[in-house]
């Protein structure tokens, strides 16, 4: 069942390549990118930096498990074939770009048309980051449960939950979105409730097709429960729902709900990601 025992059979088989560490990065990859998306057009500069500095973070972690660290720069050697390649070379051009435009804004001030198109390729690079993490699942063709134009889709929107709901977090310090706070926390239950949809649709999809997505599928809903259930389902969109829903009768809610909302998101996200990489199972060879 589990990938690398050295028993040669042949038959359905559970990746253990990627895990909770790759899901962590992604989700924290996507809350970083949605942040900066709403700084910069804000230009509010704390965001930005902290939107920068969760990214270098998530980096860091991400080439932690690396045994040479500093030959990092490779993974950007198959750019034309890998979507893992383009993901790396976004990232660094994400944290090049965000470094400008916070030495831009600190120290250099430029003509008006260079920062603009510094905005606009930070926007490009952000929304990029979003989608990239289910393009490169979805292109692993031995894994059937991955293999779905769904995880480009789930990836974008869980990222942008993520992020939007630190930016309702954040807008007692600045105005960091066009949409008033009742708007804004409408448009975040349409992300929770669009990753509600995505989710039935992958699990559904899975138990019409072979032998390893449905195990995939059966894995997903009865094995990993504290994961997906408990975690990304619970924690991660009924409570941040319940929320929400309770914010927009107009009580007063201060600022602990809306930064247990953020946690419990970002803690669902990560669930979530990380037990569709743990259920992934490759196709039996033939």
């Amino acid at each position: 069942m589990v990938q690398g025992r050295p028993d040669f059979s042949v038959g359905v088989k559970l990746q253990r390549i990627w895990g909770l560490r790759e899901g962590s990065v992604f989700a924290i990859e996507g809350l970083a990118a949605t942040v900066m998306i709403g700084a910069a057009t804000s230009a509010w500069l704390p965001g930005m930096i902290a939107a920068e500095l969760v990214m270098v973070a998530a980096v860091v972690l991400l080439f932690s498990h690396l045994g040479n660290p500093w030959a990092a720069w490779r993974a950007v050697a198959n750019i034309r074939r890998s979507w893992i390649s383009r993901g790396t070379a976004m990232i660094g051009a994400f944290c090049a770009l965000g470094g400008a435009a916070i030495i831009v804004a600190l120290w250099l001030p430029l003509p008006s048309p260079i920062p603009a198109i510094i905005e606009v390729l930070q926007l490009v690079t952000a929304v990029f980051i979003l989608f990239y993490p289910g393009f490169a699942m979805a292109a692993s063709a031995g894994i059937p449960f991955w293999n779905t134009g769904l995880l480009p889709v789930l990836s974008c929107l869980g990222g942008l939950s993520s992020g939007g709901a630190a930016l309702i977090a954040l807008a007692p310090l600045a105005t960091l979105t066009p949409f008033a706070p009742d708007v804004a926390i409408r448009i975040e239950l349409g992300l929770l409730g669009g990753i509600a949809v995505c989710i039935l649709a992958l699990v559904s999809a899975a138990f019409r097709m072979g032998q390893a997505a449905r195990l995939s599928g059966h894995r997903l809903l009865k094995v990993e429960t504290v994961w997906f259930w408990l975690l990304a389902v619970g924690a991660g969109l009924l409570i941040p729902a319940a929320i929400y829903g309770f914010m927009l009768t107009g009580a007063e809610v201060g600022i602990l709900l809306p930064i247990v909302a953020v946690v419990l998101r970002l803690l669902g996200d990560i669930s979530l990601r990380y037990a569709i990489l743990k259920v992934g199972a490759y196709e039996a060879l033939l």
